[in-house]
C-alpha cells in the first residue's frame, strides 16, 4: 500500500471506469483470467515490494499475466522499490513521469 494506490483509485472513478482490483497473492494466471474477463485496457502495478524483507517482482508477474490479456495496451508502473524491472516500450510507462507530464502550474488563487 502507497498513496499512489489511493491516487489511482481515486482517478479511475472519477473519469468513471472501472476498477479490479487485484492482490498481489495471485498468481499470473488469476491475475490474467481477471483482466480478460473485465476486458481491462491499462493495469496499474508497482515495480515490486517488499514481504518479509524480500523483494517481490510485481512488474515480472505483471507481464507474465499480461502475455494472454491483448485488451491491455498500456502498463503505469510505480518505482516503489526503484530497481531494473523488464520493459516493453509502446505499453509501459512510469508513473512518475506520467505524473510530471501531466501536472499543470494552479492558478494564482
Amino acid at each position: 500500500m502507497c498513496p499512489e494506490v489511493a491516487v489511482s483509485v481515486l482517478a479511475v472513478a472519477k473519469i468513471g471506469a472501472v476498477i479490479i482490483p487485484l492482490f498481489s497473492g495471485y498468481g499470473a494466471e488469476a491475475i490474467a483470467s481477471r483482466l480478460r474477463d473485465g476486458e481491462a485496457k491499462v493495469l496499474i502495478c508497482a515495480d515490486g515490494f517488499y514481504r518479509r524483507g524480500q523483494v517481490v517482482p510485481m512488474k515480472e508477474m505483471a507481464d507474465k499475466a499480461l502475455v494472454s490479456c491483448p485488451s491491455v495496451t498500456r502498463v503505469i508502473m510505480h518505482r516503489r522499490v526503484v530497481r531494473e524491472v523488464p520493459w516493453t516500450h509502446g505499453r509501459d510507462n512510469v508513473w512518475e513521469v506520467l505524473a510530471r507530464r501531466r501536472a499543470r502550474p494552479r492558478a494564482n488563487a
